[in-house]
């Protein structure tokens, strides 16, 4: 789907957050990186792959006051100082969710971490279109 947006919007440039370093990359992310691999399959199948890149998230986040500190309330706060609230996945979902169980619990907690995920994707943004070369600004492509 990411990659036939590219195709279809013909985009210049596709930034996705990368894994951060110091992470053990035996344990909690071996998923994300299957995800990453599935991806850049995906924009190279259909010629896209000059166009993935992938940041850091210390590049993008010590751009904007409070963020790198701050964590996730830091990034909500920073977009919103810019005009940006994100939605409340939880408020918008609670109807559908089981009332009460460990199954509840579980879909609450992945439902929090995606709604953190809407204010960084927006901070990102703003990084790249406040970069003056965004090809010497700390992106890195894929290495494939």
């Amino acid at each position: 789907m990411l990659a036939d947006a590219a195709v279809d919007y013909d985009v210049e440039y596709s930034i996705f957050e990368d894994v951060p370093h110091g992470i053990n990359r035996l344990f909690m992310v071996k998923s994300v990186l299957r995800l990453q691999g599935a991806v850049m399959n995906e924009f190279f199948k259909v010629n896209k792959l000059h166009t993935m890149f992938w940041l850091q998230p210390a590049v993008w986040q010590r751009s904007f006051e409070g963020v790198w500190k701050g964590g996730i309330e830091g990034a909500r706060l920073a977009a919103e100082k810019l005009g940006y609230v994100g939605p409340d996945l939880l408020v918008e979902y609670d109807h559908m969710l089981p009332e009460k169980g460990p199954e509840r619990t579980k879909i609450r907690a992945q439902l929090k971490k995606a709604t953190t995920d809407y204010p960084d994707a927006f901070l990102i943004a703003e990084w790249a279109l406040n970069q003056e070369n965004l090809l010497e600004s700390g992106m890195q492509p894929p290495m494939f």
